[in-house]
């Protein structure tokens, strides 16, 4: 891959996140992760004076069990430095509403050749720091969906746009959507939890139809347990003429 360093670290970073998401999905049951600077930035949390925090935090909806995480990524093999570094940002003790992790992982993504990519994590005891009280709202939840709420509702001009360019048609499913447009119509004195209870209780109900239609759908369709669907298609650009 013809990049210097810098571009080399981002798509690890990238791809480092991007395997956190699918760890969590697969065997923790967790579909939705939240980056912990989000809560740092929108809510008053009391940040240690020292130390890195870790990347996400997440909830599995069958259990209400809450899992933080720290994703690395780089371009060589793998590192027990770099997995020591994960582990010390996931051993940060955090509570979400009370409530303290099962687990805080820390993960690395490298590579053991040329073209494979493995995954290594650990799930470390907290260690005797203090305390990160974050606490889940509704903008929490907002913040999620916001991006695949925009997607859903882009009309048919700029959807055909979208597939043309990237081949990626993206929507949630029902009842997933109307539950989310409800979320972002509630006005912020309004109650949110009985929604997102919802929320949960369908992913909860439908992780194991998820995983199963993942192996016998088509390539070109996936449904996720946060409700969102992508579709792909080889996108249908046509050659640009410079005369």
């Amino acid at each position: 891959m013809a990049l210097d360093p810098t571009e080399k670290g981002w798509v690890n970073f990238s791809l480092g996140m991007i395997f956190a998401k699918i760890f969590a999905a697969k065997f923790l049951d967790v579909p939705w992760l939240m980056h912990f600077k989000w809560y740092a930035q929108n809510y008053p949390v009391g940040m240690p004076s020292s130390g890195s925090t870790p990347d996400f935090v997440g909830q599995n909806p069958k259990t209400a069990e809450y899992h933080v995480l720290e994703a690395k990524g780089r371009v060589g093999g793998y590192s027990a430095k770099v997995v020591r570094d994960a582990k010390l940002q996931a051993q940060q003790p955090i509570t979400i509403s009370g409530v303290s992790p099962t687990t805080r992982i820390g993960t690395l993504l490298y590579r053991q050749k040329k073209t494979d990519l493995a995954l290594a994590c650990e799930d470390p005891d907290e260690d005797d720091r203090p305390t990160i009280a974050l606490t889940e709202t509704l903008e929490t939840w907002r913040e999620y969906y916001r991006l695949a709420w925009a997607l859903h509702n882009l009309d048919d001009t700029q959807r055909t746009a979208l597939k043309s360019l990237t081949g990626l048609t993206i929507r949630l499913v029902l009842p997933v959507a109307d539950l989310v447009g409800e979320l972002m119509s509630i006005d912020r004195a309004g109650e949110w939890h009985p929604t997102v209870d919802e929320i949960k209780s369908w992913s909860a109900s439908h992780d194991e139809i998820i995983l199963r239609m993942m192996v016998d759908d088509p390539v070109g369709r996936r449904i996720f347990a946060d409700g969102l669907e992508i579709r792909y298609s080889p996108p249908d650009r046509k050659p640009i003429s410079l005369e």
